[in-house]
């Protein structure tokens, strides 16, 4: 696993925020059956800047993770890592810590994912159990 660093968002990560969904959560989109215009891209790469954290690999943005946090609940509304930092235990070890700093807060941790993205596994091999489903999107909490 890469060794990464993270620091919070500025307005002058919109650009790579949007070309990181299109390229890691747009087929996903697609195959749930919605279309989203280049502006609706923006406004969500956009929103909640600033519970936006970027992570890098030497000094590199490669991910960004979103937390929206509450009284009691924060939601892990967006989490993303370009495709070749996928699959060697960097967003595990991203949610995990994530889990133990909600626990230590005493806050629960929730999220939404499509059905279709292959994410879900992910997030049930780490604890999160569907606790609501609308058409195409489950709800999770986690456990841990």
């Amino acid at each position: 696993m890469h060794t990464f660093s993270a620091r919070a968002a500025k307005t002058e990560d919109i650009a790579f925020l949007i070309d990181l969904r299109l390229r890691t959560i747009q087929e996903h989109i697609v195959r749930s059956g919605t279309v989203l215009t280049m502006e609706e891209h923006r406004r969500r790469a956009s929103a909640n800047l600033e519970s936006c954290t970027i992570f890098e690999v030497e000094g590199r943005p490669i991910g960004m993770m979103k937390v929206v946090r509450s009284d009691g609940e924060w939601n892990l509304d967006q989490l993303q890592l370009e495709p070749q930092f996928q699959g060697h235990g960097m967003g595990s070890e991203i949610l995990r810590q994530l889990q133990v700093a909600a626990r230590a807060a005493g806050v629960l941790l929730t999220l939404e994912v499509l059905k279709v993205n292959p994410a879900l596994r992910l997030y049930e091999r780490l604890g999160f159990k569907i606790v609501g489903d609308e058409e195409g999107i489950y709800a999770m909490q986690s456990e841990t």
